[in-house]
């Protein structure tokens, strides 16, 4: 679950912090440059999306071909997508004499497209399942079975369905004076212009914090990944609110797209480690670091998190750095320089 968040510049964390020792210049800058922005907004009457409009631009980027083929940049986030599933046509039971099946326009028998528009048997057709006796085949439909007789197999396992996620990719918050302070953007904030994120700062540990002007970001770039989504969804009693629901809906969409890996330490125990496919690298970095009750700051610095021969990056997201559900990951001391 995502740990309480404090609304922006407000950091329980860094207060924390505040409240032991004397910060470094860099987080007294990066507290006052929060003050600020909030006092200017306020103080000019506008919020913080009227005071940064125009000054960013927000780029979207396709990193996976299938995105392009199956057109998801007309999807919004969340939608699924069914990816077509080859069906041969089988006569073997049905014993019709005929050529094939003929296309209906619909999921009526009736409703023929024509007499010379059939699928002949022993051809592979491409199409996805309802569930409900018809296979779509580009705009028209195929009974699965006539007369009882089944007409239409499946090759192979079906493939599950996937769903389009908006992921952020990993920016910087600004200081006052310029610098910039690793963070990743986990999603939009209350208002438009405002986002909330987690900041991944060398000194203490990440922490999240809501509602960040465009303006205390250096980038907000987005891309369009497709995550494989379960079909699982809680039951709900009578009872249940919309929002409750919704809560829930979407508490169970993320759990279906998390992934499990086995993060292996320096001297060969392994840790179930869980997280979202819309995560990069650092923050399962991070969940290993925490289970070894390790600081941040320590990690960066002495730990190496190594797939099939090659060190991992923190910004990476899974799919880019070959991740997959089951994979081992090792972690290896750097060698002291």
């Amino acid at each position: 679950s995502r740990p309480h968040a404090s609304r922006y510049p407000l950091q329980p964390p860094l207060l924390r912090y505040l409240d032991t020792a004397r910060p470094p210049m860099a987080w007294r800058r990066l507290l006052a440059a929060g003050c600020g922005l909030c006092w200017s907004a306020s103080a000019s009457g506008l919020d913080s999306a009227a005071l940064v409009q125009n000054l960013l631009a927000v780029h979207e980027q396709f990193g996976r071909e299938d995105l392009r083929r199956t057109g998801v940049h007309s999807l919004t986030d969340g939608e699924i997508i069914d990816d077509p599933d080859e069906y041969t046509l089988d006569n073997s039971k049905l014993q019709h004499r005929g050529p094939g099946v003929l296309y209906r326009r619909s999921k009526d028998t009736a409703d023929l497209v024509g007499k010379e528009d059939y699928a002949a048997w022993g051809s592979t057709v491409k199409g996805t399942s309802s569930d409900d006796g018809w296979v779509k085949v580009g705009e028209y439909y195929l009974p699965t079975e006539v007369k009882g007789a089944t007409v239409l197999v499946l090759k192979g396992p079906r493939k599950p369905k996937k769903a389009l996620k908006i992921a952020y990719e990993p920016t910087n918050v600004k200081t006052v004076d310029g610098q910039w302070v690793p963070a990743d953007i986990t999603g939009q904030g209350s208002k438009p212009g405002l986002y909330n994120i987690v900041v991944a700062p060398r000194m203490i540990a990440s922490y999240p914090i809501d509602d960040v002007p465009e303006a205390a970001l250096q980038s907000i770039s987005t891309k369009r990944l497709l995550v494989e989504v379960k079909p699982a969804l809680p039951s709900f009693a009578a009872g249940d609110s919309a929002d409750a629901k919704a809560k829930a809906e979407a508490e169970a969409y993320e759990e279906a797209n998390k992934m499990l890996v086995k993060v292996e330490d320096f001297v060969g125990n392994a840790m179930d480690i869980k997280f979202t496919r819309w995560s990069p690298m650092r923050v399962l970095m991070t969940m290993a670091c925490d289970k070894l009750e390790m600081s941040r700051e320590k990690c960066t610095k002495e730990a190496q998190f190594i797939h099939q021969g090659r060190a991992l990056k923190e910004g990476e997201m899974y799919d880019a750095a070959g991740v997959k559900e089951g994979d081992t990951i090792y972690m290896l001391r750097r060698r002291k320089q």
